[in-house]
């Protein structure tokens, strides 16, 4: 008697969900619930940063960020096709976004630590940081990165480290944990990447094991993340109730 278990396990129908998740049509919703999100991101993170006179986006990874949606924006994609057209009209799209936020963070972000450096020291740093980044980004473009997927989604991991300790430094230094912050920025950022890991990472094959650690530690800090700010929330709201 053959013992193959493929009689009790029906596995056509897994395979069959992911071959229709990384169908054209599967990959192109992915891509769009990806960059919705994260334009929701955006979108947030901007009007939260005028209505609290703040900045919304970890300063490191956002320039790091802005540098790479500048760089691919105008310097790289050649639109060959469709699909890279469309990733070049978001990348500007988000370059311009992320210009008001960088705007925001030279107008609100200074606050934060006028006791320990000048000014003249804290805008340099910021244009130190975004110079190094775009040298970074074509080099690594150059070597081994050619549609930035490596340095999108390693900054992106930065930016989920740095997110945490925002929660916690903005607690320290203005005394509001939520300040700057929003389960919106938090709960978009999770699902535009996860989104991002899935068509980027199981359906474009890039699978290596240094990918596979990025797409689910990134996953797990960002639900670390929500969990602060839903714990905040809570703790903020419930002396209202009482």
């Amino acid at each position: 008697e053959n013992f193959s278990t493929s009689k009790y396990i029906n596995m056509p129908h897994s395979l069959d969900l992911v071959d229709e998740i990384c169908s054209p049509t599967g990959t192109d919703a992915l891509k769009i619930l990806g960059a919705g999100a994260w334009t929701i991101v955006y979108i947030t993170a901007i009007y939260i940063g005028y209505k609290q006179k703040t900045y919304c986006i970890p300063f490191v990874p956002l320039c790091i960020n802005y540098a790479w949606e500048l760089y691919y924006a105008f310097f790289d994609f050649q639109c060959e096709s469709n699909t890279w057209c469309a990733q070049r009209i978001i990348a500007i799209i988000w370059a311009a976004f992320d210009t008001l936020i960088v705007i925001q963070l030279l107008m609100y972000g200074y606050k934060y630590l006028e006791k320990t450096i000048n000014k003249p020291v804290w805008y340099s740093t910021i244009l130190f940081t975004f110079c190094s980044a775009l040298i970074f980004i074509h080099l690594f473009r150059e070597s081994f990165d050619p549609d930035g997927g490596i340095t999108a989604f390693a900054d992106n991991y930065l930016m989920s480290c740095l997110f945490i300790r925002f929660f916690y430094v903005r607690k320290a230094i203005s005394g509001d944990t939520l300040d700057g912050q929003s389960l919106f920025i938090a709960i978009g950022k999770f699902i535009g990447t996860l989104a991002f890991s899935i068509s980027f990472g199981g359906c474009l094959k890039n699978n290596a094991p240094s990918f596979v650690y990025l797409y689910i530690m990134i996953a797990l800090l960002d639900l670390y993340y929500i969990g602060l700010l839903v714990n905040a929330h809570y703790i903020h709201e419930s002396p209202k109730k009482k």
